[in-house]
């Protein structure tokens, strides 16, 4: 769900508002196609009731007039009354009306069984009427012509019956059974009928009559009580108003009278009365019939009708609320989509106005301020001319209130254009004299013209704005635009206005303040000139005394005036300086706080240091422990296996139960070590998960074969459950799925002595809380492990998930454990996306639960790490990159535990019955590994057809036991078993020297036919398949059986190594085809097909990448499977590019040639079988046999004098020659002194010289260049073993060792 919280409010919206819409769409469009269904199923039932009411029709005019024919023949008459033929009359009108309806009747919707009744009944329809035109000539049979009504009656009666008359409609299947009931036992009364006139015709009564007649009489009431059951209240009562009166209990009567006498006594009753008494009954109850028909019919039309309705309602109200929800999310969306655009304005705006009422601070002079406000302004606008006009306020100034042009932008002069405006005269004298905007649009051609280098043209609006001090305008903006003025821009002018006014006019009174100053200080000038004047003419002053004292009065009062001015220029300096100041302490402040930041960020950097280096001492200390801890625990495990295993048999029992128990404890202790170090990795955020297809049923298998043992041995029950509905697969780390599982069982076993532990498999329920909101219960699947042991205390249930803690500490006393399981079962969850839950009650038991997503690569896992979450950088993806020596290690591995499996002498069960104990030593085996039993047989009976002994097994247990044992000539295998993926059984067989060569053949339901075709297979089958299909598979047995020859193609430029292949392969069965280059190689590719090929990646004419890259060119060609055999270093991007066409990759030089040999043969599948006995026994020496260590000499380097004992005793348990040293310098010193030494263990950790520089040394001599090394160590860190690949190893190993392992490199290292 990553997606949705990546979309934008105004998406989200909208995703709010479909996805109601889609559910109710989903849901109202399953509703009309329940009705669409229910309105069909009506339509086909109320066809199928008309042609059954009118099947009763022609049943009950046949009836009468079976009556009439039998009558005829009791008595001699010469040809048929006319009651006969009038009756005959309306049984042909009732059958032509029944033939007409069945033209009409669509049989599309008809069964083939239903058709064939309807057609046989038809058919002894038109036998009776042939039979009737025989009465007419009086040569009938009475006997025969009786049985033939008697036929017809049935056929249609088994017709009606075929029809399966019901619904879902419970009202309606009531009906249509009650109908039914009512017809059969009308069709009762008839036989009734029949039968006592019969006996009232005879002489006397016979005991089989009577008997016949019980039966007839019983199937009646029983019919007519179902009838009674079943019908409508209504229709119950019609009935009873129709059938009723004298002739129904004369009927009665009768009835009771003739089955209670006696056999050979006649009742005392004419059979003719009796017959016309009974007649009106069934007339009765022919009218009740048809008026139930019709009410049938009419209620199934009404059904329809509504159905109909109910449809038209349902479609309307779909389209309405479609209408209504779309009308909605355009609503929503353009409501945002204002609302955003209205909010990106206002920021604009207020930034904008920012800027510019930063940029006027500080600035003195009024004329260089107006220049730079109009500048700005201009730009920020994106006008083409500008001009700011402010109001003279000057006192000796001609023009005072006048608007004078002091600053522009782009503006030109004009000589009728005037720089001074008063106020109302032209656009800037009114817009002062309104103090409003004016906007002026459409400005006419020769009014203004903006101009540049390039060119002129015409401005399209013009906008003037007063700028306002106070009420009062000081100053007028006019700016003119090729483009009309947004609404944005005009707002941003508006807001400008009252700043601007504040700015301008405090700069004007600055201004002002110094043409005071100066006036002042001319006046002191003037003042003393004419002092000195008046010194050099006093005499004149004198005279003039009176106007002197005027002038000294005229110049006190413009000191006074002075004085005035100067302090007000004092206060004006004053505030300045407050201003100054406090910017200067803004400046400081900031100064201060850049500071503290700067050295928060210093500390901080140096306490990341700190924790880098903190983990790399912690990753160190680690690693240390690892070596310290598993170098003594490896000789520890070595000896005490080799003391417990009792070769020498010198040991008494006691002894070797001590040395098991010593092995059972050093293994106890490597787990402790593990799990130290996966909670190391965990918190090191080192530990990686591998995203695979995780079967199900293989982890509830694994853990069934894990614990059951467990559970048997302590009395406690064990029950394992996957519930239906949930998928079989997901996507996760199956390896850690299970460590976790195991963790959660391991605990339940051991704090339950008595009752139940179980796992189940399910959906989480509905009310389970999940932190991770990307989970939900239709993406997850919950495996709940359940106790009944001593369960945890509420106040402990916490504590229990953390490193080294447990519920108790006499917990721990009585039951030991480290306490690290839960913890690292907690992380793991983190890393698959998934969280744990626990409900637990002291003295009831505990509930584990492990939540996890059904695909863990689309899962987000962001959350809280406390509670269960972990980010989704922890889930990483396998890479394909490990060396190819990693895959032979995995693969022996692999082998090895499946081998060990199938060699335990269990005894198999049959399958199904084959030929298991009748196969000989010369006959053709198959082996069929199919679990579908019926599929199986299928198999089986066509492979004895074709000469072949069968062996069947249903799972991939028991079919590995079966082919070991058996060694047939091929297999069919299915990939979908239920204890084995198919193609991980493939593998084992194909890596098996005694059955890589048997052919393979695949038949499943999967899709993975070229992976299995790539893994040996030698044919690939989809289910479900052909008689063809199987013939094709046995004639390529047959094929392979008779050893056709094999085509190797071997691309390879260096002549010497074309001719070592050609001599490893060469035998009459292979016929090897050489090419030189590229070229060469495609040309042979064309011309016919080969069963392998052998690419070098050095061509002459191109690289192997490229001939690759050519050979998918080719659609249509038949592309053999590709060994690369090559001497190139791969890197990792090399490994990933061929790896998209092939797995198979041997390096020439770093391994034995056989390897190639054991590749070609598991493409040639049987080539390893009929190969001389030299490269038999080569290939086999890679797989199996202690030939290959037998007399070698290795060189065992280690400072671990117990590790060295106990490897060099286990190895000269083989006959192996072990020379020992302690050091990487020692070890150089015996390599250049015994030239006898085959192949050199390191361990990485030692004195003097380590292992990584005594490898290094060891490859720059050429002398070494090929020499075997395996390195040791006991570091279990994440990049250990590239580590040691890069630094000169050809494999590699961590203790403690897997003597099993060791041996298995030893004898792949040392083969030649």
């Amino acid at each position: 769900m990553q997606w949705i919280n990546n979309l934008k409010i105004n998406s989200k919206l909208m995703v709010m508002v479909l996805i109601p819409l889609i559910g109710l769409l989903y849901f109202s469009a399953a509703a009309i196609f329940v009705k669409l269904n229910e309105r069909s199923e009506l339509a086909l039932l109320e066809s199928k009731s008309k042609l059954a009411v009118m099947a009763l029709d022609v049943i009950h005019e046949l009836q009468k007039e079976q009556g009439l024919e039998a009558s005829h023949y009791t008595g001699p008459a010469p040809s048929v009354p006319s009651p006969i033929l009038e009756q005959r009359k309306k049984a042909n009108q009732s059958i032509d009306n029944l033939k007409q309806f069945v033209q009409t009747f669509s049989k599309d919707q008809w069964d083939t069984i239903l058709d064939d009744n309807l057609t046989m009944a038809m058919g002894k329809l038109d036998k009776l009427v042939q039979e009737r035109e025989l009465t007419n000539k009086s040569i009938a049979d009475q006997t025969r012509i009786l049985t033939d009504y008697e036929d017809t009656f049935g056929s249609f009666f088994n017709l009606i019956d075929q029809m399966k008359l019901g619904s879902s409609n419970t009202e309606i299947g009531n009906m249509l059974y009650a109908f039914n009931s009512f017809s059969k036992s009308k069709s009762a009364l008839n036989q009734e009928r029949m039968l006592i006139s019969n006996m009232l015709k005879g002489s006397q009564i016979q005991s089989a009559d009577l008997y016949q007649l019980g039966l007839v009489d019983k199937e009646r009431e029983l019919y007519l009580n179902s009838f009674t059951t079943l019908a409508a209240p209504d229709w119950l009562h019609l009935y009873r108003s129709i059938v009723k009166g004298q002739v129904v209990e004369e009927v009665n009567r009768i009835r009771q009278l003739v089955l209670n006498g006696v056999a050979t006594a006649k009742p005392n009753v004419d059979a003719q009365y009796w017959y016309l008494q009974s007649t009106d009954v069934l007339d009765l109850m022919k009218q009740a019939e048809d008026q139930y028909a019709a009410g049938l019919i009419g209620l199934m039309e009404k059904g329809r009708d509504q159905a109909l309705i109910w449809l038209v309602f349902m479609l309307i109200f779909i389209v309405l609320i479609s209408l209504i929800s779309l009308s909605l999310l355009i609503q929503v969306y353009f409501t945002f989509k204002e609302m955003m655009a209205e909010k990106e304005r206002q920021y604009w705006l207020k930034a904008e106005f920012a800027r510019l009422t930063e940029l006027s601070l500080g600035m003195t002079d009024l004329q260089e301020l107006v220049k730079m406000l109009i500048s700005e302004i201009s730009k920020l606008i994106e006008v083409g001319q500008g001009a700011f006009y402010v109001k003279e306020t000057g006192k000796n100034s001609e023009h005072t209130g006048d608007f004078l042009l002091l600053g522009s932008y782009a503006y030109t002069e004009r000589k009728n254009i005037s720089h001074r405006f008063q106020l109302g005269e032209g656009l800037i004298g009114q817009c002062a004299l309104e103090k409003k905007p004016i906007l002026l649009t459409q400005v006419p051609d020769e009014y203004i013209q903006i101009s540049s280098g390039l060119g002129k043209g015409n401005p399209l609006t013009i906008f003037v704005m007063p700028i306002l001090f106070e009420e009062e305008v000081v100053a007028v903006i006019e700016l003119a635009s090729f483009k009309a003025f947004t609404a944005t821009q005009q707002n941003l002018l508006e807001l400008l206005s009252t700043p601007l006014g504040v700015i301008i006019n405090s700069a004007a009174s600055r201004q002002r303040t110094e043409e005071s100053l100066l006036e002042s200080q001319l006046l002191a000038v003037e003042a003393l000139r004419l002092a000195e004047g008046a010194q050099l003419q006093q005499e004149e002053l004198r005279t003039s005394n009176e106007e002197l004292e005027e002038q000294t009065e005229m110049l006190k009062r413009s000191e006074e005036k002075l004085k005035l001015q100067s302090e007000e220029l004092q206060i004006i300096n004053g505030e300045m300086a407050d201003k100054t100041k406090r910017l200067e302490i803004q400046t400081m402040d900031i100064v201060k706080q850049n500071e503290m930041i700067q050295l928060s960020k210093d500390d901080l950097e140096v306490k990341a240091n700190e924790l880098e280096l903190a983990s790399n001492y912690k990753s160190e200390f680690l690693a240390n422990m690892s070596h310290e801890l598993r170098t003594p625990l490896n000789s520890l495990l070595i000896l005490a296996k080799l003391l417990a295993n009792n070769v020498e048999g010198n040991l008494t029992e006691d002894q070797t139960e001590s040395a098991q128990i010593i092995y059972s404890g050093g293994l106890n202790l490597l787990t402790l070590i593990n799990d130290i170090l996966d909670l190391s990795k965990v918190e090191a955020g080192k530990l990686n998960v591998i995203p695979e297809e995780v079967k199900l049923e293989t982890i509830v298998h694994n853990l069934k074969y894990q614990f059951n043992i467990i559970a048997q041995d302590k009395g406690v029950q064990f029950e394992m459950l996957i519930e239906a509905g949930i998928p079989w697969t997901l996507i996760t780390d199956g390896q850690r799925t299970e460590q976790i599982l195991k963790n959660f069982l391991s605990n339940a076993f051991k704090f339950t002595s008595k009752g139940t532990v179980s796992l189940r498999i399910c959906r989480p329920n509905a009310d389970v809380h999940f932190i991770n909101k990307a989970l939900n219960t239709s993406n997850t699947v919950s495996f709940i492990v359940t106790d009944t042991g001593i369960g945890i205390v509420p106040n402990k249930q916490k504590e229990i998930f953390e490193s080294f803690q447990q519920a108790d500490g006499s917990t721990n006393r009585k039951y030991g454990g480290t306490g690290l399981g839960l913890t690292i079962s907690r992380e793991l969850a983190k890393l698959l996306g998934g969280e744990i839950h626990l409900v637990s009650q002291e003295g009831l038991g505990s509930t584990f639960t492990l939540i996890l997503p059904l695909d863990m690569e689309n899962i987000s896992s962001i959350g809280d790490p406390e509670n269960g979450m972990a980010s989704s950088k922890d889930i990483v993806s396998a890479e394909v990159f490990g060396g190819l020596r990693q895959k032979e290690h995995d693969m022996q591995a692999l082998l090895s535990e499946a081998m060990e499996t199938t060699m335990t002498p269990l005894t198999i069960k049959p399958f199904i019955p084959d030929d298991r104990d009748d196969v000989q030593p010369n006959d053709k085996v198959i082996v069929i590994v199919e679990d579908d039993k019926s599929f199986a047989k299928v198999l089986l009976d066509i492979s004895k057809t074709k000469g072949f002994k069968c062996i069947a097994a249903e799972d991939g247990f028991s079919g590995l036991q079966l082919i070991k044992k058996y060694v047939p000539n091929a297999i069919l295998l299915d990939l979908g078993l239920p204890d084995i993926n198919g193609l991980k059984m493939l593998d084992l067989l194909k890596h098996d020297s005694e059955t890589r060569h048997i052919p393979v053949h695949i038949i499943t339901g999967n899709e993975e036919r070229q992976i299995s075709l790539d893994k040996g297979a030698v044919g690939f089958l989809s289910k479900p398949i052909s008689i063809t299909d199987l013939d094709i598979i046995f004639s390529r047995i047959e094929t392979t059986l008779n050893e056709r020859i094999q085509h190797i193609l071997v691309i390879e430029d260096d002549v010497n190594n074309q001719k070592a292949i050609y001599d490893m392969l060469k035998h009459k069965k292979i016929e090897i085809h050489s090419a030189y280059t590229g070229i060469e190689g495609l040309q042979k590719l064309q011309s016919q097909e080969y069963n392998c090929m052998i690419l070098d990646l050095k061509l002459p004419d191109m690289t192997g990448f490229e001939f690759l890259a050519r050979l998918g060119e080719f659609k249509d060609m038949k592309v053999p499977p590709i060994i690369i055999n090559t001497g190139k270093e791969l890197s990792e991007a090399d490994y990933k590019e061929l790896n998209q066409f092939t797995d198979n990759i041997v390096i020439k030089g770093s391994q034995p040639p056989e390897r190639l040999l054991e590749e070609v043969s598991l493409f040639l599948h049987n080539v390893n079988k009929s190969l001389p006995f030299e490269q038999r026994q080569g290939v086999g020496m890679l797989h199996d046999g202690d030939q290959t260590l037998k007399g070698r000499k290795i060189l065992l380097v280690d400072d671990d004098l117990r590790n060295t004992f106990a490897l060099s005793k286990m190895l000269q348990h083989y006959e192996m020659d072990v020379i020992m040293a302690d050091n990487g310098k020692l070890a150089l010193e015996m390599l250049d002194h015994d030239n006898a030494i085959e192949l050199v263990i390191m361990d990485i950790m030692m004195p003097i010289m380590d292992g990584y520089e005594a490898m290094r040394i060891i490859r720059e001599n050429p002398k070494f260049k090929k020499l075997p090394i395996i390195a040791l160590t006991a570091n279990a860190m994440v990049g250990d073993r590239k580590k040691c690949i890069e630094g000169g190893a050809n494999d590699y190993m961590t203790k403690p060792i897997d003597t099993d392992n060791l041996l298995s490199l030893l004898r792949v290292w040392l083969f030649n």
